[in-house]
Parts: structure tokens; C-alpha cells; sequence
């Protein structure tokens, strides 16, 4: 009975991460153990703010802590996983180097396995491995950064292409060609 309010309370001391800025709030809900995930459009949001290194810094270590985890907790594992693959195709570049440099602690976990299930354990392996493979060769790459940004252009009425962030006279955020 203990174990269960412990439990509990530490689930929902991370659902409700008081004290904590907006962006460590987002990171908090994105890789949570709910049993549903953010919008994409808000995962491409966290990605974007790779842009500045102290949020970068911020997410990245966020993520390398949510990796650290039991396998018990392998919704949140699959779900940091999944925030950095995203952060691979959307984010900044200049993050790469750092998320190069802890290519080990991705390649863990291709070899994953918990007993939740073989279906939760082959869904973290898989994406492990794809983000690996990602960061091994720069030019599937860039080609998976290009879809990304010719689904948000369909997605989003071509607002976003290749280049700087920009606002336009209706104070959305684009990307113009450079």
C-alpha cells in the first residue's frame, strides 16, 4: 500500500512539475508515462528551441536523464527517443555533435527489453536504431530532414522551408529560403 502512494505521488510530482520553466514543463508532458503523447506541432515545437544553446543544453539533458531510467519506465524511454528523433529532423544542427558524443547511450538500447511486453521492447530497439542509423549517415539525413520539412509545408499551407525563422505580417512563425 506504501509503494502504491509512493508511486503515485512521484507520477504526480512529474505531472505537475511546479517551479519549473515553460520549456522544462513541455519536456515534462512530452516524455511523460501518460498513455498518450503530445501533438506532434508541440514536439516540433521543444525541437525548435535547439536553436539556443541554453535551451538545447536543457532538452538534451532532460532527455539523457529520462534514458537513464529502469525499463520499468519504458513509456517514458520510447517517448525521449521519440523527442530526439524529431529533434534529429527538425532541431537545430548544432546539437548533433552533443547527441553524437552520447551515441552510446543510444545504441543501449537496442537491445532493450522489459517486461511490460515484447511489443513495448521492440517499439524502443526500433527506434533506437533508426536514430542511430540517422546519426551514422549524414545524408539519409538530410534527406529525412527535407521530408520533414515538405510534410509541415503541405501540413501547415508552406510555411516552412529551408532557412531562418521569420514572422509573417500575420505574426506567424516561417521559414524563408535563404
Amino acid at each position: 500500500m506504501l509503494d502504491k502512494f509512493i508511486s503515485f505521488a512521484k507520477d504526480l510530482g512529474e505531472q505537475i512539475p511546479i517551479g519549473k520553466t515553460e520549456l522544462e514543463q513541455a519536456l515534462f508532458k512530452a516524455t511523460s508515462s501518460e498513455n498518450y503523447n503530445l501533438p506532434l506541432e508541440k514536439l516540433y515545437e521543444i525541437a525548435e528551441r535547439t536553436s539556443s544553446y541554453h535551451d538545447c543544453d536543457v532538452i538534451l539533458s532532460h532527455i539523457w536523464d529520462r534514458l537513464k531510467l529502469d525499463s520499468m519506465e519504458w513509456r517514458k524511454i520510447f517517448k525521449a527517443l521519440q523527442l530526439l528523433e524529431i529533434i534529429m529532423k527538425v532541431g537545430d544542427p548544432q546539437c548533433f555533435s552533443s547527441i553524437k558524443g552520447n551515441i552510446y547511450k543510444i545504441k543501449s538500447f537496442q537491445s532493450f527489453t522489459t517486461s511490460a511486453g515484447t511489443g513495448k521492447s521492440s517499439g524502443i530497439r526500433e527506434k533506437a536504431k533508426n536514430i542511430c542509423e540517422l546519426l551514422e549517415d549524414p545524408d539519409r539525413l538530410e534527406e529525412e530532414r527535407e521530408k520533414t520539412r515538405e510534410v509541415r509545408n503541405k501540413l501547415s499551407g508552406g510555411s516552412y522551408s529551408s532557412g531562418m525563422r521569420n514572422t509573417n505580417n500575420r505574426g506567424k512563425i516561417r521559414r524563408d529560403k535563404q
